[in-house]
């Protein structure tokens, strides 16, 4: 067995064991929310036939929003909200507290699209 035909599966796996690193050290959101406070409007978006469902959503600064993926596939929510990777069935609560326009992405589906629109 040659050295050459050595290196090539190992960097291989290198290369996926990067890619998978570096999508879980994406910092999340500083506004996320372990226990949601009683009275708070709370939103949802869910992640599903790799869509945001709903894609574009108005809310009001200070409510929450629960990220949901309903989806049999891992998802992402970066851009101006940052919250890292989802697994199937997981969901993540944040606090809006910004006013605008704020949008998101899945990198891992680019087709992934949404935006909320936080008002006061």
């Amino acid at each position: 067995m040659s050295l050459k035909s050595l290196i090539k599966p190992n960097l291989i796996i290198i290369f996926i064991i990067l890619i998978f690193v570096s999508g879980c050290i994406n910092s999340p959101s500083d506004k996320l929310v372990e226990e949601i406070p009683e009275g708070s409007a709370i939103h949802e978006i869910e992640m599903r036939d790799f869509k945001f469902v709903p894609n574009n959503l108005e809310v009001t600064a200070g409510d929450l929003v629960k990220f949901v993926n309903s989806d049999r596939y891992t998802h992402n929510v970066e851009g101006d909200i940052n919250l890292g990777l989802f697994a199937p069935g997981e969901f993540k609560t944040v606090k809006i507290s910004e006013t605008g326009e704020l949008s998101y992405t899945c990198t891992l589906h680019s087709n992934m699209n949404g935006e909320l629109n936080s008002k006061l």
